[in-house]
């Protein structure tokens, strides 16, 4: 059997959940089966209800479609030959036999992602929500998006019950599609995915119809993935993080409404989390497990030191250059590093390949770095991830993000 007709046979997957709730790990351990192939966020929901009212009211017009049932079924069937098309065209050149996307914002289109791919595998997500506000809070150093914003507006004087009340309005949407659509959902569960990683992915595998193997979780961060759209601070872990559960019992329940709370709570338990109660402010959250967690970022230069600026240009960064030339051919570009703060300086990392030379000047570049002198050493030393910096504005970028994402993998990844 073909690979194509192994795609055209196989149901898409679909991983459902909301903003900041781990679906970059997710679709990075996907991306690294050697069945399964996950993008970057590609918003195919949206794409999918603009396809549809497109087809909707040009071909369903036409003289062979007479009922409004005719040209739902015609506006359906058009839109999955043309996402299908190109997800498994792209699913082909990477040598995979199914594909997953994983945008968040899918949460918004259900109905219509359904109707599209009624065989579809759909993977229900689920973080706490407290986590996820306050995870939200430390990323959104420069706005919020469509999903979030319109909750913003409604109550700008109280950002935390703004995310609690966007969150719960989401998740039910996303139960309700569950509880609907129950043979072809699967539920996980963050927390069990970063505690117990083997055995929940085990029984998700399973349900996905493919072998499951644990040395995955050995290459996930070694194996390469296509960037885009997610959360940037997965593009350089070296290890499945556990640090981040928990972290919303450092906000106050006391400033948020009680009928937000309630209706949180009631999800809260619906999903087998604790709830926020009356202590909440007074106690680490009980669903911190109290073991080792190993998420503690090595030093990326082990055999000299940097303490300066200029150190980490007139040696550091030829020295993994020089080691990560495999990963430079399809870079072919010129990035500027504007350092300010008490070691300020500018300078040029030349990667067209033309010697790939280092240089403390000015001029022309494709992309552009800005960041404090102390921050750029925290990423050479390891203590600081790139994308987490980046979220919480210690990082600027200038030109294509992209580009200045794989440059940083060659000079800042572990991996």
């Amino acid at each position: 059997m073909s690979i194509h007709h192994q795609l055209r046979m196989t149901p898409p997957i679909f991983i459902l959940s909301d903003v900041r709730s781990g679906s970059t790990l997710l679709r990075y351990i996907l991306d690294t089966h050697p069945k399964i192939c996950s993008p970057a966020e590609l918003y195919l929901g949206q794409l999918c209800q603009n396809l549809y009212w497109a087809v909707y009211y040009s071909l369903g017009q036409t003289y062979t479609v007479s009922t409004n049932e005719e040209r739902e079924l015609l506006a359906l069937a058009e839109v999955r030959r043309i996402v299908s098309e190109m997800m498994n065209s792209y699913a082909i050149a990477k040598n995979k036999q199914m594909w997953c996307e994983k945008s968040p914002p899918n949460l918004l289109y259900l109905d219509t992602l359904k109707g599209v791919f009624p065989d579809g595998k759909y993977i229900c997500l689920y973080r706490n929500c407290m986590d996820v506000v306050h995870s939200t809070l430390e990323a959104q150093k420069f706005g919020y998006g469509p999903m979030l914003a319109k909750y913003i507006h409604r109550e700008p004087e109280n950002f935390v019950a703004a995310l609690i009340e966007g969150w719960t309005d989401r998740i039910t949407s996303q139960l309700n599609f569950e509880r609907n659509n129950a043979r072809s959902c699967f539920r996980i569960k963050y927390e069990s995915l970063v505690y117990d990683p083997a055995e929940t992915l085990e029984a998700l595998f399973a349900f996905l119809g493919v072998e499951w193997n644990p040395a995955i979780l050995e290459t996930v961060f070694s194996t390469k993935h296509d960037v885009g759209n997610g959360d940037m601070k997965t593009a350089y872990s070296e290890n499945i993080a556990q640090s981040s559960i928990g972290k919303g019992s450092n906000l106050s329940r006391a400033n948020i409404p009680p009928h937000i709370v309630d209706r949180m709570n009631q999800i809260l338990a619906e999903l087998d989390y604790p709830v926020v109660g009356p202590d909440w402010d007074t106690s680490p959250s009980p669903y911190i497990k109290h073991h080792h967690d190993a998420t503690k970022r090595k030093p990326l230069e082990t055999t000299q030191k940097t303490s300066s600026i200029e150190e980490v240009f007139t040696t550091y960064v030829p020295r993994r250059i020089a080691e990560r030339k495999d990963k430079l051919h399809d870079i072919n570009a010129i990035c500027k590093f504007v350092v300010s703060g008490n070691d300020s300086g500018v300078w040029r990392v030349d990667l067209t390949g033309n010697g790939n030379s280092v240089t403390a000047s000015d001029g022309n570049a494709h992309c552009t770095v800005m960041i404090l002198d102390r921050d750029l050493l925290g990423l050479v030393s390891g203590k600081v991830n790139p994308g987490e910096a980046y979220m919480q504005g210690k990082v600027r970028i200038e030109g294509d993000p992209d580009l200045v994402m794989r440059i940083g993998q060659v000079l800042f990844s572990p991996n």
